[in-house]
């Protein structure tokens, strides 16, 4: 279990956490993005995982492949995300991962094999974090005003910025941003691509602060990809 897992037993290593969160960002760099296994192509592994590549790292005392930026990204990732699980603490709203993130940031040296995985996969949990605070900002300063009257039909364009699946309705809630700088959501039978503009029509289900939730929604025009 994670609890289990917090517990540090002997050492099998000892690494500065600095320079470990260093090489994570290094990797996750160098592969473009995180992965827990290797790619294969025509039975060659044409991107190793970045366990592996951390490891590797870390054994070349020359540290030739970690950049000044490394450095800098490594120590951003570990604070922002110090920063996150400290505001979910205060709410209350701690999961077991992330009293194991709270963890590994807490940390000085790394000196087992499962603490270095965990630190490997950070940086990608970092992105995230960063992404929904830039969404949660940017829905923030939406423009207060609602769209319509409750089932009026409306047509309207925006972005979709989030696309999330729901296995209990087995359907996607989809959050769009208009061209006015409103917030609109609406239930889709099929994912919608976040980033790309859509153009489309539904009927006001009802207003939720500043949102308006549409229903029976039909995608007039999508961006192409």
């Amino acid at each position: 279990t994670v609890i289990r897992a917090l517990k540090r037993k002997q050492p099998d290593f000892c690494y500065p956490a600095e320079i470990v969160w260093a090489t994570a960002s290094a990797a996750y760099r160098i592969n473009g993005g995180y992965f827990k296994y290797p790619e294969i192509q025509e039975g060659k592994i044409v991107k190793p995982t970045n366990r592996d590549l951390v490891k590797l790292y870390l054994s070349d005392e020359s540290q030739q492949f970690i950049t000044l930026e490394d450095r800098r990204q490594g120590a951003l990732c570990q604070q922002t995300l110090k920063n996150s699980v400290t505001i979910l603490a205060l709410r209350g709203e701690l999961s077991e991962w992330n009293l194991l993130v709270a963890r590994m940031t807490a940390l000085d040296t790394i000196e087992s094999d499962y603490e270095l995985s965990v630190i490997t996969a950070l940086p990608k949990s970092h992105d995230q974090v960063v992404a929904r605070e830039n969404l949660d900002s940017r829905l923030a300063h939406c423009d207060t005003g609602i769209i319509g009257k409750v089932k009026d039909l409306v047509t309207l364009s925006g972005e979709i910025v989030r696309c999330n699946y729901s296995a209990k309705y087995n359907t996607f809630y989809t959050t769009v941003i208009t061209d006015a700088n409103q917030q609109v959501f609406f239930a889709y039978r099929e994912r919608l691509d976040t980033g790309r503009s859509i153009r489309f029509s539904g009927r006001v289900k009802r207003h939720a602060g500043s949102a308006t939730q549409l229903s029976r929604v039909k995608i007039v025009e999508q961006e192409e990809v």
